[in-house]
């Protein structure tokens, strides 16, 4: 694929820039501030001064410093603060040792405090080996890995014996034969070592040969039996062509082979201890202390596996640029410091572009390209990115900011890429790209190469480029306005342009005078206008006789249905005016919503006056669930539905039904934590009797217990429902199919393989994504749904 074809892109992405101020150091935490000089300390920030060590303002750079020169002034600072505030020094540079960009910079740091004090370092030593035993008990997996790697760096300034990193490598590789130890553990374990001999595989190699050798061997020969029964679930793409989906520890299993093969050399580590190498000669050499992995405990929930996402070769990248090879230990060096910037400051975008685009790297190697490349592997990312999708969109955002006349056009690339390869996108990729572009849109007043993806448009309502454009389109109009859509999107498209999002309202249309709930319907809207009181309202409902059935009165589904529909549509100006006719009717709801079946109709009176307007069913349906007009379970049913039959594979159906999902467990996960506190204090109160302060009854205890488990029952119910559903939907398509039956009340959409893809991938995301709360059901769901002999 040509580079100079986005080229023209770039005018899309042109708009007026900010103040200067907004790219700044004046929004950055403190700990990450300049001093502005870089020359000498600020004597009262020695946080500051250790935290900003090797970086040096363009000042500095003009007057002939260099970050060793930078760094060794540090050295020499800190040597005059130890007697004073050792503790403090030793603090700031536990945390230090966290920031993964710099993680040679520091490494070199200690290097040289070891070589004037190394009693000092031999402190700091041991209060790093209690950091990661901390961190490995508080399954801190993040940090675990960091400070694995620093240490292994620390080999390479003679501070600490390649036989004691070594050692805890071995220590970390006999997990693969322990019977009890899931794979998600010893996968852990593995990449750790794995993703650390980059840095000092040399030494390594050439003062403990055989036992590398043997370490390497076993690595080998977990990954050759290492099940990978969890690939298909997580690609992100369902073929290999262009670009090979590859398990991550398979990837950096052959980087290292590749490492290997070139003697253990690597071109991609800045190490600026080099320049040193005379000052450590004598250094004194220390023993790290041993760390030993902690038991396995079922509590604790390790990291999934991963697959390598990727998105670009060598030959989308510009010619001066030679983007690394998949296998290429600097492919993995690169991505790995990009993923590691991107987690350490995912809370402040504006620093983690900045970062991002400081990374020290060789001169030829295309940073731009693999930036975007490791965002999108974060944010397409499944089950689930690691941080909120609307992150990803503003980093992105800030980097165009930052390099205005090269991100833009990479990024255009990219879209491009991404779009040609929609037809093999899994459905969560696909709807996390549509969300993503059409708020980078939104920033860049929808400028786009619309006539270039103008053919989507013959293709079948639910092919994913067709549905992709639609469902963007309709992101766009939340974001801004329906006219505003009409207005940028070119002729030829125009049948992808959502309806007008106004609400509709049966009971003032020209069938009106015909529904039976019209009279009812219409001295309703005039009470809400005159802002009459509930009881007035309930009243004039009376209208609406209730019914008989068996010799019992059940509310009439028209009294509800009336009275939803015309609450909506009173209250349609704004999602203000909703929630205020809500709120001040909502007396009058739980009155009338009694049963299931009532709940429903509320749903689906809901759905009739804003079917156009997606985004206010969406919201609406979540104040519903919120107020406990509804409960989860109707709100699922109802998405499996006849009503919402024809839109089952719009993305707003599933958004209401994983944030459904989501309030049911947060609420599950609420309500535990209140009685696993109630626990302990009842427990206190039994070792000592005499505080009635943290006294809980046994039957406060009690009655908690039985509200939790009432509530797990709920959610167990929930996920029953939804599996149920699909089950039914997906065996009614496949038996059809092989029947060759045509359903004529589906028409083409069901028929199509298109509908398929969509209905299972959504199956398969609703598994993946809540699959932390679906296991503990997962024997009840084994024996309700599937056979004996199913596995």
């Amino acid at each position: 694929m040509s580079y100079n074809r986005y080229n023209n892109n770039q005018n899309f992405y042109n708009r007026k820039r900010r103040q200067t101020d907004d790219f700044g150091n004046d929004d950055e935490p403190k700990r990450f501030r300049s001093d502005g000089g870089g020359q000498g300390p600020v004597e009262e920030e020695l946080e500051t001064y250790l935290f900003r060590v090797g970086e040096l303002s363009d000042q500095n750079r003009i007057g002939g410093y260099s970050v060793e020169s930078n760094i060794e002034s540090t050295s020499n600072f800190v040597l005059t603060q130890i007697n004073n505030r050792q503790a403090d020094i030793i603090n700031i540079l536990l945390e230090c040792a966290r920031l993964p960009e710099k993680l040679t910079t520091y490494s070199t740091l200690i290097g040289l405090l070891n070589t004037k004090n190394p009693d000092f370092v031999e402190e700091f030593l041991d209060s790093l080996a209690t950091s990661l035993k901390q961190f490995l008990n508080q399954a801190q997996f993040s940090a675990v890995h960091i400070l694995v790697r620093f240490i292994s760096d620390l080999v390479n300034v003679k501070v600490v014996s390649a036989k004691s990193i070594l050692n805890i490598f071995e220590k970390m590789a006999d997990l693969v034969h322990e019977d009890k130890s899931p794979q998600v553990r010893t996968d852990f374990y593995v990449y750790c070592i794995l993703s650390s001999i980059p840095w000092n595989g040399r030494l390594l190699y050439e003062q403990h040969g055989p036992e590398l050798d043997e370490l390497l061997d076993t690595i080998k020969s977990y990954l050759e039996n290492r099940s990978k029964d969890h690939m298909a679930l997580l690609k992100v793409w369902s073929v290999d062509d262009p670009h090979p989906q590859e398990d991550y520890l398979d990837c950096i299993w052959w980087q290292i082979k590749k490492l290997e093969e070139h003697d253990w050399k690597e071109s991609q580590i800045i190490r600026p201890y080099v320049s040193f190498e005379a000052s450590f000669k004598n250094s004194t050499i220390h023993d790290f202390p041993l760390i030993v992995p902690p038991e396995y405990s079922d509590k604790i929930l390790y990291p999934l596996p991963r697959v390598i996402f990727r998105m670009f070769d060598y030959t989308d990248v510009p010619e001066e640029f030679i983007l690394p090879g998949h296998h290429s230990v600097e492919r993995y060096l690169v991505e790995e410091q990009l993923h590691s910037v991107i987690n350490t400051y995912y809370q402040d975008r504006k620093l983690c572009a900045t970062r991002l685009l400081q990374l020290p790297i060789t001169n030829r190697i295309p940073l731009n390209y693999m930036i975007v490349e490791i965002i999108f592997a974060q944010l397409f990312a499944l089950p689930k990115p690691a941080h909120l999708e609307v992150f990803y969109g503003s980093l992105l955002l800030e980097l165009c900011k930052l390099q205005p006349n090269y991100m833009p056009i990479v990024l255009a690339q990219a879209t491009e890429l991404l779009f040609d390869r929609l037809d093999n996108m899994k459905t969560a990729g696909i709807e996390r790209f549509s969300s993503w572009f059409a708020y980078h849109l939104s920033n860049f007043q929808y400028k786009w190469s619309w006539e270039d993806w103008k053919d989507s448009v013959n293709e079948s309502l639910e092919s994913p480029k067709n549905k992709f454009l639609r469902e963007t389109l309709v992101r766009c109009m939340r974001l801004s306005y329906h006219q505003r859509i009409v207005e940028f999107i070119p002729e030829p498209m125009s049948s992808l342009l959502p309806a007008n999002p106004k609400p509709n309202y049966k009971y003032i249309s020209e069938e009106a005078a015909d529904l039976e709930g019209t009279p009812v319907a219409n001295r309703l809207l005039e009470l809400f206008k005159e802002r009459a009181i509930p009881e007035d309202v309930f009243s004039a409902l009376r209208d609406i006789p209730d019914l008989e059935k068996d010799g019992e009165t059940e509310i009439n589904p028209l009294k509800v249905e009336v009275f939803t529909s015309t609450l909506l549509y009173f209250g349609c100006k704004s999602f203000s005016h909703a929630f205020a006719a809500l709120a001040k009717y909502h007396m009058i709801f739980k009155m009338l919503v009694d049963s299931e079946k009532c709940q429903l109709v509320v749903l689906e009176a809901l759905h009739d006056v804003w079917k156009n307007h997606q985004q206010i069913i969406i919201v609406l349906v979540d104040k519903l669930l919120k107020t406990q007009i509804v409960e989860c379970s109707s709100v699922a049913k109802w998405v499996f539905s006849d009503q919402i039959k024809n839109e089952f594979t719009s993305f707003y159906v599933w958004e209401i039904l994983h944030s459904t999902i989501s309030r049911m467990n947060k609420q599950v996960d609420k309500l535990r934590h209140e009685y696993n506190g109630l626990n302990e204090k009842h427990k206190k109160s039994d070792l000592d009797p005499e505080s009635v302060q943290n006294e809980i009854t046994e039957e406060e205890l009690e009655q908690k217990l039985s509200t939790l488990n009432s509530l797990r029952e709920q959610q167990k119910n929930l996920f029953f429902i939804i599996i149920e559903r699909f089950f039914a939907i997906l065996s009614d398509y496949l038996t059809k199919l092989e029947l060759k039956i045509e359903d004529t009340e589906q028409g083409e959409t069901f028929k199509s393989p298109n509908w398929f893809k969509w209905v299972s991938e959504r199956f398969e995301d609703f598994l993946l994504t809540h699959n932390e709360e679906v296991l503990p059901y997962l024997d009840d769901i084994k024996s309700q749904f599937l056979s004996p002999n199913t596995n």
